[in-house]
């Protein structure tokens, strides 16, 4: 069934509804899934977190809010693979996909990921986040 395709807006790690002259614009993709697993802060040792995290004991998003304000070095970006992956691993145990993986590179002092996931009829699909 299709849901509301939501975006990341241009430089920002924000996101909103897709808007057309036709009306809000449907996502028959995982784009939108995957947007919200990373773009959500998944609570840490209480701390942040998403506040639908208040009502259900199924954790949502990601860890990568823990990484702002940190110098991006090899070690952050390979931390922010990390919590992508892990993010999306919901993906692999709800059969939607076989795989996921990541790739994090710095550009103008953000952290942009490129994740990838393989989807169970074989298929790549590749998306791209900017975290922070």
């Amino acid at each position: 069934m299709p849901s509301i395709l939501v975006c990341q807006k241009p430089n920002s790690n924000l996101g909103s509804p897709v808007i057309t002259d036709k009306g809000i614009q449907r996502d028959t993709t995982i784009a939108s899934a995957v947007f919200l697993s990373l773009g959500l802060d998944l609570r840490v040792d209480g701390v942040s977190g998403w506040w639908q995290e208040t009502y259900t004991d199924m954790p949502q998003g990601s860890k990568l809010w823990s990484l702002a304000g940190r110098k991006i070095t090899t070690e952050v970006l390979a931390l922010a693979v990390q919590f992508a992956e892990e993010a999306l691993q919901w993906m692999v145990e709800d059969g939607i996909a076989s795989e996921v993986s990541a790739t994090a590179t710095e550009e103008n002092g953000r952290i942009e990921l490129v994740p990838v996931l393989t989807l169970i009829d074989g298929t790549k699909w590749e998306g791209f986040f900017r975290a922070l």
